[in-house]
């Protein structure tokens, strides 16, 4: 016996937004025989599913299938995994830039001075050895190979970071030599080196972007603001001496060892008693990262020297 069946528009409420939805037309029997009404009841109910999972637009409507959402369109997932990484960097990097715009002013610069000193340079450590000198009055110079010396270390850098960048057009190179930093570097070769790392050359790119742009964003930032709040200190808070804290804040965590804590003090004894004695030119801070290298590679070269030879002394007593 055949039923009477015929076909039928099957809607809807959605339980979680309230939203009136159809379906598609769907087979049901007639509704004496109720013949294939389970069948349109599940159909509805993977409706409902189905619903709740896809993206509302501002009024609570479904959106069409294929839509997502805008965070994730706009940026590349190696975009937001660099800026995840970088993240928890900036907040240690926002005093830095803020003394480093207020000393700026405090030195004697005018606050178009300091922010280009800062878009220019834009280098922490270098850029501050600049302000200090500057504020004594050192020959230019002076302070340019002050900064030379202090960012040799980008040299090491550039080198070892090269390769990833061999694809890169020569324009993109350029922008990335520019934001190229201690903390992009470190999160930068981490990344391409890690053991999950398989990335074309434009995931690359984007992840150090992401990670040099914004620490490049913060300190042009914080740097501007530490200029508008140092044009306003009075001199007699003394904040000139903020660098030498600043720089006290790096040293301290970086002496791990008995070679660096001897680089440290050699270094650090040599550009006081260059800046107590007058050095001419102020060639102080030079002469101290000079002789502090120096120290540090002898102490190094002794101490690892040193231990070479118990270890050999202990492994032929043992054999005899």
């Amino acid at each position: 016996m055949v039923s009477h069946a015929y076909y039928s528009n099957a809607s809807g409420t959605d339980p979680n937004s309230g939203v009136t939805f159809s379906e598609p037309p769907a087979f049901q029997s007639h509704p004496t025989t109720g013949f294939s009404s389970v069948v349109a009841s599940k159909r509805r109910r993977q409706f409902a599913r189905g619903s709740r999972s896809r993206p509302r637009n501002s009024s609570g409507l479904l959106a069409p299938l294929g839509v997502r959402s805008v965070s994730r369109s706009l940026l590349p997932a190696e975009a937001r995994r660099g800026l995840r990484d970088v993240a928890p960097i900036l907040l240690g990097v926002a005093p830095f830039a803020l003394v480093a715009g207020a000393t700026a002013v405090n030195a004697g610069l005018s606050p178009l001075q300091a922010a280009g000193l800062s878009l220019v340079v834009f280098a922490g450590a270098s850029q501050l050895a600049a302000i200090e000198l500057l504020g004594d009055n050192a020959e230019l110079l002076i302070v340019l190979a002050t900064g030379v010396v202090i960012n040799l270390r980008m040299l090491m850098y550039s080198a070892s970071i090269a390769p990833h960048f061999r694809a890169f057009r020569t324009r993109w190179k350029a922008a990335c030599s520019y934001i190229l930093t201690d903390q992009a570097y470190a999160l930068s070769v981490a990344r391409y080196t890690g053991v999950s790392a398989d990335l074309d050359p434009t995931a690359r790119r984007w992840y150090y972007l992401a990670v040099g742009g914004s620490l490049w964003a913060v300190w042009q930032l914080c740097t501007l603001v530490g200029i508008a709040v140092g044009a306003r200190v009075p001199p007699a808070w003394g904040l000139e001496f903020a660098v030498p804290l600043v720089f006290l804040s790096l040293l301290i965590p970086a002496t791990t060892s008995w070679p660096k804590l001897v680089a440290a003090a050699v270094g650090g004894g040599v550009a006081v008693a260059g800046a107590v004695f007058s050095i001419p030119l102020n060639l102080g801070l030079i002469a101290g990262g000079i002789a502090g290298v120096a120290a540090g590679v002898f102490a190094d070269e002794r101490l690892t020297g040193d231990g070479a030879e118990n270890a050999d002394a202990a492994g032929r007593g043992g054999s005899h």
